[in-house]
Protein backbone atom coordinates (compact mmCIF):
# COMPACT_ATOMS: atom_id res chain seq x y z
CA UNK A 1 0.00 0.00 0.00
CA UNK A 2 1.22 3.38 -1.00
CA UNK A 3 0.56 6.56 1.05
CA UNK A 4 1.26 10.01 -0.47
CA UNK A 5 1.48 13.28 1.60
CA UNK A 6 1.49 16.72 -0.06
CA UNK A 7 3.27 19.28 2.22
CA UNK A 8 3.90 22.37 0.09
CA UNK A 9 5.61 24.56 2.83
CA UNK A 10 7.44 21.82 4.68
CA UNK A 11 11.08 22.53 5.71
CA UNK A 12 13.53 20.77 7.93
CA UNK A 13 15.39 24.07 8.90
CA UNK A 14 15.43 24.84 12.65
CA UNK A 15 13.91 28.15 13.72
CA UNK A 16 11.11 30.34 12.65
CA UNK A 17 9.46 29.96 9.31
CA UNK A 18 10.97 32.61 7.00
CA UNK A 19 8.78 35.59 6.42
CA UNK A 20 7.79 36.46 2.96
CA UNK A 21 7.20 39.87 1.45
CA UNK A 22 8.30 43.21 3.22
CA UNK A 23 9.48 41.64 6.50
CA UNK A 24 12.32 39.76 4.81
CA UNK A 25 13.56 42.94 3.12
CA UNK A 26 13.70 44.85 6.40
CA UNK A 27 15.59 42.05 8.09
CA UNK A 28 18.10 42.01 5.29
CA UNK A 29 18.57 45.80 5.50
CA UNK A 30 19.23 45.69 9.23
CA UNK A 31 21.88 43.05 8.81
CA UNK A 32 23.54 45.09 6.11
CA UNK A 33 23.60 48.29 8.22
CA UNK A 34 25.01 46.41 11.20
CA UNK A 35 27.81 45.04 9.10
CA UNK A 36 28.63 48.49 7.65
CA UNK A 37 28.75 50.06 11.13
CA UNK A 38 31.11 47.41 12.39
CA UNK A 39 33.42 47.86 9.46
CA UNK A 40 33.25 51.67 9.85
CA UNK A 41 34.20 51.56 13.52
CA UNK A 42 36.99 49.19 12.71
CA UNK A 43 38.21 51.58 10.01
CA UNK A 44 38.14 54.58 12.38
CA UNK A 45 40.04 52.61 15.00
CA UNK A 46 42.74 51.62 12.57
CA UNK A 47 42.87 55.20 11.23
CA UNK A 48 43.48 56.73 14.66
CA UNK A 49 45.88 53.95 15.50
CA UNK A 50 47.82 54.70 12.37
CA UNK A 51 47.75 58.46 13.06
CA UNK A 52 48.84 57.92 16.64
CA UNK A 53 51.70 55.63 15.62
CA UNK A 54 52.81 57.93 12.85
CA UNK A 55 52.60 61.26 14.77
CA UNK A 56 55.69 63.48 14.25
CA UNK A 57 56.46 63.63 17.99
CA UNK A 58 59.88 65.17 17.51
CA UNK A 59 58.37 67.94 15.43
CA UNK A 60 55.80 68.56 18.18
CA UNK A 61 58.61 68.64 20.78
CA UNK A 62 60.47 71.18 18.67
CA UNK A 63 57.32 73.30 18.49
CA UNK A 64 56.97 73.21 22.26
CA UNK A 65 60.53 74.36 22.89
CA UNK A 66 60.11 77.07 20.23
CA UNK A 67 57.06 78.49 22.07
CA UNK A 68 59.00 78.31 25.36
CA UNK A 69 61.83 80.33 23.86
CA UNK A 70 59.34 82.93 22.66
CA UNK A 71 58.18 83.23 26.28
CA UNK A 72 61.80 83.77 27.44
CA UNK A 73 62.73 80.26 28.60
CA UNK A 74 65.53 78.20 27.09
CA UNK A 75 63.96 74.73 27.16
CA UNK A 76 64.94 71.64 25.17
CA UNK A 77 62.58 68.63 24.83
CA UNK A 78 64.02 65.44 23.40
CA UNK A 79 60.74 63.71 22.55
CA UNK A 80 57.10 63.44 23.59
CA UNK A 81 54.68 60.53 23.99
CA UNK A 82 50.94 60.91 23.49
CA UNK A 83 48.40 58.63 25.12
CA UNK A 84 44.93 58.16 23.65
CA UNK A 85 43.17 59.24 26.86
CA UNK A 86 44.70 62.75 26.70
CA UNK A 87 48.05 62.42 28.44
CA UNK A 88 51.19 63.95 26.97
CA UNK A 89 54.58 62.98 28.36
CA UNK A 90 57.59 65.21 27.73
CA UNK A 91 60.76 63.19 27.87
CA UNK A 92 64.23 64.42 28.90
CA UNK A 93 63.41 68.11 29.43
CA UNK A 94 66.40 70.40 29.92
CA UNK A 95 65.99 73.97 31.19
CA UNK A 96 68.99 76.31 30.81
CA UNK A 97 69.02 79.31 33.17
CA UNK A 98 70.14 82.73 32.11
CA UNK A 99 73.22 83.97 34.05
CA UNK A 100 72.37 86.00 37.16
CA UNK A 101 75.54 88.13 36.93
CA UNK A 102 78.25 88.86 34.37
CA UNK A 103 80.81 86.14 33.82
CA UNK A 104 78.65 83.37 35.24
CA UNK A 105 78.35 80.05 33.38
CA UNK A 106 74.69 79.20 32.57
CA UNK A 107 73.26 76.40 34.72
CA UNK A 108 70.91 73.62 33.64
CA UNK A 109 68.00 71.86 35.29
CA UNK A 110 67.21 68.36 34.01
CA UNK A 111 63.85 66.54 34.31
CA UNK A 112 63.37 62.98 33.10
CA UNK A 113 59.60 63.16 32.55
CA UNK A 114 56.90 65.81 32.65
CA UNK A 115 53.34 64.49 32.55
CA UNK A 116 50.69 66.82 31.13
CA UNK A 117 47.07 65.71 31.28
CA UNK A 118 44.68 67.45 28.88
CA UNK A 119 40.89 67.18 29.08
CA UNK A 120 39.57 66.32 25.62
CA UNK A 121 36.01 67.23 26.57
CA UNK A 122 37.11 70.70 27.64
CA UNK A 123 38.92 71.17 24.35
CA UNK A 124 35.79 70.21 22.44
CA UNK A 125 33.88 72.84 24.45
CA UNK A 126 36.42 75.56 23.65
CA UNK A 127 38.06 75.53 27.10
CA UNK A 128 41.47 74.42 28.29
CA UNK A 129 42.03 72.18 31.29
CA UNK A 130 45.47 70.72 31.94
CA UNK A 131 47.29 69.10 34.84
CA UNK A 132 51.05 69.11 35.28
CA UNK A 133 53.10 66.67 37.29
CA UNK A 134 56.89 66.63 37.61
CA UNK A 135 58.64 63.75 39.29
CA UNK A 136 61.94 64.79 40.87
CA UNK A 137 64.53 62.62 42.59
CA UNK A 138 63.41 64.26 45.83
CA UNK A 139 60.03 65.89 46.11
CA UNK A 140 57.18 66.50 43.70
CA UNK A 141 55.76 69.43 41.75
CA UNK A 142 52.11 69.52 40.69
CA UNK A 143 50.10 72.24 39.00
CA UNK A 144 46.86 72.75 37.13
CA UNK A 145 45.69 75.26 34.57
CA UNK A 146 42.10 76.03 33.58
CA UNK A 147 40.95 78.67 31.14
CA UNK A 148 37.49 79.51 29.90
CA UNK A 149 35.80 82.54 28.42
CA UNK A 150 35.43 84.28 31.81
CA UNK A 151 38.56 83.66 33.83
CA UNK A 152 41.80 81.75 34.28
CA UNK A 153 42.81 79.71 37.30
CA UNK A 154 46.22 78.43 38.42
CA UNK A 155 46.94 76.06 41.28
CA UNK A 156 50.39 74.80 42.18
CA UNK A 157 52.22 72.94 44.89
CA UNK A 158 55.93 72.35 45.42
CA UNK A 159 56.06 69.60 48.01
CA UNK A 160 59.23 68.84 50.00
CA UNK A 161 61.64 69.90 47.26
CA UNK A 162 65.29 70.35 48.37
CA UNK A 163 66.57 73.91 48.06
CA UNK A 164 69.53 72.80 46.01
CA UNK A 165 67.12 71.19 43.52
CA UNK A 166 64.92 74.28 43.23
CA UNK A 167 65.33 75.85 39.80
CA UNK A 168 67.34 79.07 39.74
CA UNK A 169 67.83 79.33 43.55
CA UNK A 170 71.25 77.70 43.73
CA UNK A 171 72.41 79.44 40.56
CA UNK A 172 71.31 82.90 41.75
CA UNK A 173 72.89 82.77 45.23
CA UNK A 174 75.93 80.63 44.30
CA UNK A 175 76.38 79.54 47.94
CA UNK A 176 75.24 75.99 48.72
CA UNK A 177 71.70 75.57 50.04
CA UNK A 178 70.10 72.83 52.09
CA UNK A 179 66.62 72.30 53.41
CA UNK A 180 63.15 71.25 52.27
CA UNK A 181 60.86 73.84 50.68
CA UNK A 182 57.08 73.62 50.42
CA UNK A 183 55.07 76.22 48.52
CA UNK A 184 51.33 75.99 47.91
CA UNK A 185 49.17 78.54 46.16
CA UNK A 186 46.12 79.40 44.12
CA UNK A 187 45.61 82.25 41.68
CA UNK A 188 42.33 83.32 40.05
CA UNK A 189 42.38 85.81 37.17
CA UNK A 190 38.98 87.38 36.37
CA UNK A 191 38.87 88.41 32.71
CA UNK A 192 42.36 86.85 32.44
CA UNK A 193 43.93 89.94 34.10
CA UNK A 194 46.67 89.75 36.75
CA UNK A 195 45.64 93.21 37.94
CA UNK A 196 42.36 91.77 39.20
CA UNK A 197 43.68 88.48 40.54
CA UNK A 198 42.81 86.91 43.88
CA UNK A 199 44.20 83.93 45.79
CA UNK A 200 46.79 82.92 48.37
CA UNK A 201 50.35 81.60 48.78
CA UNK A 202 51.78 79.58 51.69
CA UNK A 203 55.53 79.16 52.22
CA UNK A 204 57.45 76.86 54.52
CA UNK A 205 61.16 76.07 54.56
CA UNK A 206 62.23 73.48 57.13
CA UNK A 207 65.82 72.94 58.23
CA UNK A 208 67.22 75.58 55.85
CA UNK A 209 71.01 76.06 55.83
CA UNK A 210 73.14 78.33 53.62
CA UNK A 211 76.90 78.64 53.10
CA UNK A 212 79.89 76.37 53.65
CA UNK A 213 82.71 78.76 54.65
CA UNK A 214 84.36 78.52 51.23
CA UNK A 215 81.89 79.49 48.48
CA UNK A 216 80.96 83.12 48.00
CA UNK A 217 77.41 84.30 48.47
CA UNK A 218 76.01 86.69 45.86
CA UNK A 219 72.81 88.59 46.63
CA UNK A 220 70.79 89.21 43.42
CA UNK A 221 69.99 92.84 42.81
CA UNK A 222 72.76 94.20 45.04
CA UNK A 223 73.94 97.70 44.26
CA UNK A 224 76.91 97.84 41.93
CA UNK A 225 80.13 98.52 43.80
CA UNK A 226 78.66 97.31 47.09
CA UNK A 227 80.16 94.64 49.30
CA UNK A 228 77.48 92.06 48.45
CA UNK A 229 77.69 92.69 44.71
CA UNK A 230 81.21 91.16 44.58
CA UNK A 231 80.19 88.28 46.81
CA UNK A 232 81.18 87.43 50.36
CA UNK A 233 82.31 84.14 51.84
CA UNK A 234 80.04 83.14 54.70
CA UNK A 235 80.22 80.27 57.15
CA UNK A 236 77.49 77.69 57.41
CA UNK A 237 74.46 79.53 58.77
CA UNK A 238 71.44 77.76 60.21
CA UNK A 239 68.35 79.67 59.05
CA UNK A 240 65.88 77.48 60.91
CA UNK A 241 62.26 77.04 59.86
CA UNK A 242 60.84 79.83 57.73
CA UNK A 243 57.02 80.11 57.70
CA UNK A 244 54.71 82.69 56.17
CA UNK A 245 51.44 83.32 54.34
CA UNK A 246 50.53 85.78 51.60
CA UNK A 247 47.12 86.95 50.39
CA UNK A 248 46.31 88.06 46.84
CA UNK A 249 43.53 90.65 46.41
CA UNK A 250 42.88 93.02 43.49
CA UNK A 251 46.21 92.20 41.90
CA UNK A 252 48.34 92.86 45.00
CA UNK A 253 50.20 90.10 46.86
CA UNK A 254 50.57 91.10 50.54
CA UNK A 255 52.18 89.29 53.43
CA UNK A 256 49.84 88.28 56.26
CA UNK A 257 52.22 89.44 58.92
CA UNK A 258 55.96 89.09 58.39
CA UNK A 259 57.49 85.96 56.89
CA UNK A 260 60.13 85.30 59.51
CA UNK A 261 62.42 82.83 61.17
CA UNK A 262 64.73 82.90 64.17
CA UNK A 263 67.50 80.44 64.94
CA UNK A 264 70.67 80.38 66.99
CA UNK A 265 72.54 82.06 64.12
CA UNK A 266 70.23 84.55 62.47
CA UNK A 267 66.98 86.51 62.75
CA UNK A 268 65.20 87.08 59.43
CA UNK A 269 61.99 88.93 58.56
CA UNK A 270 60.36 89.72 55.20
CA UNK A 271 57.25 91.88 54.68
CA UNK A 272 55.66 94.00 51.98
CA UNK A 273 53.81 93.42 48.74
CA UNK A 274 54.11 92.53 45.07
CA UNK A 275 52.02 94.54 42.61
CA UNK A 276 50.95 92.31 39.73
CA UNK A 277 50.65 93.72 36.22
CA UNK A 278 49.85 92.61 32.70
CA UNK A 279 52.02 91.14 31.34
CA UNK A 280 53.37 89.44 34.46
CA UNK A 281 57.00 90.46 33.82
CA UNK A 282 56.00 94.07 34.55
CA UNK A 283 54.98 93.16 38.11
CA UNK A 284 57.02 94.96 40.79
CA UNK A 285 58.45 94.14 44.21
CA UNK A 286 57.99 96.52 47.13
CA UNK A 287 59.23 94.60 50.17
CA UNK A 288 61.38 95.14 53.25
CA UNK A 289 63.97 92.63 54.47
CA UNK A 290 65.29 92.85 58.03
CA UNK A 291 67.98 90.61 59.48
CA UNK A 292 70.46 90.36 62.30
CA UNK A 293 73.27 87.97 63.10
CA UNK A 294 73.47 86.56 66.59
CA UNK A 295 76.39 87.24 68.95
CA UNK A 296 77.21 83.54 68.77
CA UNK A 297 77.63 83.66 64.98
CA UNK A 298 79.68 86.89 65.14
CA UNK A 299 81.98 85.32 67.73
CA UNK A 300 82.40 82.29 65.47
CA UNK A 301 83.11 84.32 62.32
CA UNK A 302 85.15 87.52 62.32
CA UNK A 303 83.97 88.22 58.78
CA UNK A 304 80.31 88.29 59.87
CA UNK A 305 81.19 90.53 62.81
CA UNK A 306 83.03 92.94 60.52
CA UNK A 307 80.13 92.86 58.09
CA UNK A 308 77.74 94.06 60.78
CA UNK A 309 80.11 96.66 62.27
CA UNK A 310 81.11 98.24 58.93
CA UNK A 311 77.64 98.21 57.40
CA UNK A 312 76.49 101.37 55.68
CA UNK A 313 74.57 103.72 57.93
CA UNK A 314 71.66 103.64 55.47
CA UNK A 315 71.22 99.91 56.10
CA UNK A 316 71.25 99.98 59.89
CA UNK A 317 67.93 99.71 61.69
CA UNK A 318 66.82 102.42 64.07
CA UNK A 319 66.55 101.59 67.79
CA UNK A 320 65.02 99.67 69.42
CA UNK A 321 65.52 97.32 66.45
CA UNK A 322 69.00 95.89 65.96
CA UNK A 323 70.45 94.67 62.70
CA UNK A 324 70.30 95.59 59.01
CA UNK A 325 67.37 96.55 56.79
CA UNK A 326 67.02 96.41 53.02
CA UNK A 327 64.35 97.39 50.54
CA UNK A 328 63.59 95.00 47.69
CA UNK A 329 62.15 97.01 44.79
CA UNK A 330 61.85 96.79 41.04
CA UNK A 331 60.36 94.49 38.40
CA UNK A 332 60.21 90.77 39.10
CA UNK A 333 62.65 90.12 36.27
CA UNK A 334 65.41 92.28 37.82
CA UNK A 335 64.69 93.40 41.41
CA UNK A 336 67.26 95.36 43.40
CA UNK A 337 68.24 95.65 47.08
CA UNK A 338 68.73 99.06 48.71
CA UNK A 339 69.43 100.20 52.23
CA UNK A 340 66.08 100.78 53.89
CA UNK A 341 67.02 104.47 54.31
CA UNK A 342 68.08 104.84 50.68
CA UNK A 343 65.64 106.38 48.23
CA UNK A 344 65.36 104.83 44.80
CA UNK A 345 65.33 106.93 41.65
CA UNK A 346 61.62 106.49 41.32
CA UNK A 347 61.03 107.56 44.92
CA UNK A 348 63.37 110.56 44.51
CA UNK A 349 61.44 111.66 41.42
CA UNK A 350 58.16 111.29 43.30
CA UNK A 351 59.54 113.30 46.23
CA UNK A 352 60.67 116.06 43.86
CA UNK A 353 57.25 116.14 42.25
CA UNK A 354 55.56 116.33 45.66
CA UNK A 355 57.91 119.10 46.78
CA UNK A 356 57.24 121.06 43.58
CA UNK A 357 53.49 120.65 44.02
CA UNK A 358 53.71 121.87 47.63
CA UNK A 359 55.73 124.94 46.59
CA UNK A 360 53.25 125.75 43.82
CA UNK A 361 50.31 125.32 46.19
CA UNK A 362 52.00 127.57 48.77
CA UNK A 363 52.74 130.20 46.11
CA UNK A 364 49.17 130.12 44.84
CA UNK A 365 47.84 130.39 48.38
CA UNK A 366 50.12 133.36 49.09
CA UNK A 367 49.07 135.09 45.86
CA UNK A 368 45.41 134.49 46.67
CA UNK A 369 45.87 135.93 50.18
CA UNK A 370 47.65 138.99 48.77
CA UNK A 371 44.92 139.49 46.19
CA UNK A 372 42.25 139.16 48.84
CA UNK A 373 44.06 141.67 51.05
CA UNK A 374 44.16 144.17 48.21
CA UNK A 375 40.51 143.65 47.40
CA UNK A 376 39.57 144.06 51.09
CA UNK A 377 41.59 147.29 51.30
CA UNK A 378 39.92 148.62 48.15
CA UNK A 379 36.48 147.70 49.48
CA UNK A 380 37.24 149.37 52.80
CA UNK A 381 38.40 152.50 51.02
CA UNK A 382 35.27 152.61 48.90
CA UNK A 383 33.10 152.10 51.96
CA UNK A 384 34.93 154.92 53.77
CA UNK A 385 34.31 157.28 50.84
CA UNK A 386 30.60 156.36 50.79
CA UNK A 387 30.11 156.58 54.57
CA UNK A 388 32.59 158.95 56.26
CA UNK A 389 31.37 157.96 59.70
CA UNK A 390 33.05 154.62 59.27
CA UNK A 391 36.47 156.26 58.91
CA UNK A 392 37.68 158.10 62.08
CA UNK A 393 40.38 159.98 60.18
CA UNK A 394 37.90 161.21 57.59
CA UNK A 395 35.54 162.25 60.38
CA UNK A 396 38.30 164.25 62.07
CA UNK A 397 39.16 166.02 58.81
CA UNK A 398 35.52 166.80 58.14
CA UNK A 399 35.08 168.13 61.66
CA UNK A 400 38.12 170.40 61.24
CA UNK A 401 36.73 171.75 57.94
CA UNK A 402 33.33 172.37 59.53
CA UNK A 403 34.94 174.25 62.42
CA UNK A 404 36.86 176.51 60.05
CA UNK A 405 33.72 177.16 58.01
CA UNK A 406 31.73 178.01 61.15
CA UNK A 407 34.42 180.46 62.34
CA UNK A 408 34.35 182.18 58.96
CA UNK A 409 30.55 182.42 59.01
CA UNK A 410 30.62 183.87 62.52
CA UNK A 411 32.92 186.68 61.38
CA UNK A 412 30.73 187.51 58.38
CA UNK A 413 27.38 187.48 60.32
CA UNK A 414 26.64 190.97 61.79
CA UNK A 415 23.88 189.60 64.00
CA UNK A 416 26.04 187.19 65.95
CA UNK A 417 25.81 187.91 69.66
CA UNK A 418 23.05 190.65 69.33
CA UNK A 419 19.96 190.82 71.55
CA UNK A 420 16.65 189.34 70.50
CA UNK A 421 13.99 191.38 68.64
CA UNK A 422 12.57 194.31 70.65
CA UNK A 423 8.94 194.04 71.81
CA UNK A 424 6.41 195.46 69.39
CA UNK A 425 5.21 199.06 70.01
CA UNK A 426 1.91 199.26 71.89
CA UNK A 427 -0.89 201.17 70.17
CA UNK A 428 -1.14 203.50 73.19
CA UNK A 429 2.39 204.61 72.67
CA UNK A 430 1.82 205.69 69.08
CA UNK A 431 1.22 209.43 68.48
CA UNK A 432 -2.41 210.48 68.17
CA UNK A 433 -3.96 212.94 65.79
CA UNK A 434 -4.17 215.63 68.56
CA UNK A 435 -0.47 215.38 69.01
CA UNK A 436 1.15 216.51 65.83
CA UNK A 437 4.45 215.05 65.05
CA UNK A 438 7.43 217.12 65.79
CA UNK A 439 8.71 218.84 62.73
CA UNK A 440 12.25 219.18 61.96
CA UNK A 441 13.54 222.56 62.67
CA UNK A 442 15.82 224.34 60.43
CA UNK A 443 18.27 224.40 63.27
CA UNK A 444 18.36 220.58 63.39
CA UNK A 445 21.58 219.35 61.94
CA UNK A 446 21.58 217.58 58.58
CA UNK A 447 20.72 213.94 58.58
CA UNK A 448 23.67 211.84 59.42
CA UNK A 449 24.41 208.39 58.20
CA UNK A 450 22.98 205.95 60.71
CA UNK A 451 25.35 203.96 62.72
CA UNK A 452 25.60 200.23 62.61
CA UNK A 453 23.42 199.93 65.73
CA UNK A 454 20.68 202.17 64.36
CA UNK A 455 20.72 200.41 61.01
CA UNK A 456 20.52 197.07 62.74
CA UNK A 457 17.59 198.33 64.78
CA UNK A 458 15.67 199.43 61.73
CA UNK A 459 16.32 196.28 59.85
CA UNK A 460 15.34 194.11 62.78
CA UNK A 461 12.11 196.01 63.39
CA UNK A 462 11.04 195.59 59.75
CA UNK A 463 12.05 191.92 59.45
CA UNK A 464 9.32 189.41 58.76
CA UNK A 465 8.76 186.02 60.34
CA UNK A 466 8.78 183.16 57.80
CA UNK A 467 6.47 181.13 59.99
CA UNK A 468 9.20 178.67 61.05
CA UNK A 469 10.61 180.76 63.84
CA UNK A 470 13.29 182.33 61.62
CA UNK A 471 13.30 186.08 61.15
CA UNK A 472 14.47 186.98 57.67
CA UNK A 473 14.87 190.59 56.55
CA UNK A 474 12.52 191.66 53.72
CA UNK A 475 14.02 192.88 50.50
CA UNK A 476 11.52 195.75 50.33
CA UNK A 477 12.53 197.11 53.75
CA UNK A 478 16.24 197.17 53.14
CA UNK A 479 17.97 200.57 53.58
CA UNK A 480 17.99 202.75 50.47
CA UNK A 481 21.06 203.47 48.50
CA UNK A 482 21.30 206.96 50.03
CA UNK A 483 21.75 205.33 53.44
CA UNK A 484 18.78 207.31 54.86
CA UNK A 485 16.63 205.56 57.44
CA UNK A 486 13.03 204.84 56.40
CA UNK A 487 10.27 206.94 58.06
CA UNK A 488 8.21 205.36 60.78
CA UNK A 489 4.83 204.23 59.55
CA UNK A 490 3.03 205.50 62.60
CA UNK A 491 4.55 208.99 62.28
CA UNK A 492 3.56 209.27 58.64
CA UNK A 493 0.00 208.29 59.43
CA UNK A 494 -0.12 210.78 62.24
CA UNK A 495 1.09 213.57 60.02
CA UNK A 496 -1.42 212.68 57.40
Amino acid sequence: MKVTLNLPNFTLTKGEIPETGGGAARLKLRRKLRTMALWGLLGVFFFFAFVWLSLPTRAIAWRIQHEAQRAGFVVAVEDIAIRPWGTVILENVEWTYQPSRPGQIPSKFFITEVDVGVSLLSLLGGNISADLEIELPDGEVTASYEKNSDDTQYTFKIDQVPLYGLPKAQQALNAPLRGLLTIEGELNLPDHKFKRSTGFVKIKCAGCVIGDGETKLFVPGSKKGGAMANGVTIPEIDIGTLVGDMTIAKGVVKTDGPIETESDDVWFQLSGEIELSDPFKKSRFDMVLKMNLSEKLQARSERMKLLIQTANAKTKLDPPEVGLGFNLRGPVTSPQFFGHKTKSRRQSRNDKRDSYKKRKAKSRKKAAAKKKKKSDAAAKKNAASDDPKDDPKADAKDDAKDDKKDDKDDKDNPFDGKPALPPPVEPSDEPTADEPAAEESDEQPAAEEPTADEEEEVVIEESQDDGAGNNEPSDDNQPSDDNQPAADDGTEDAQQ
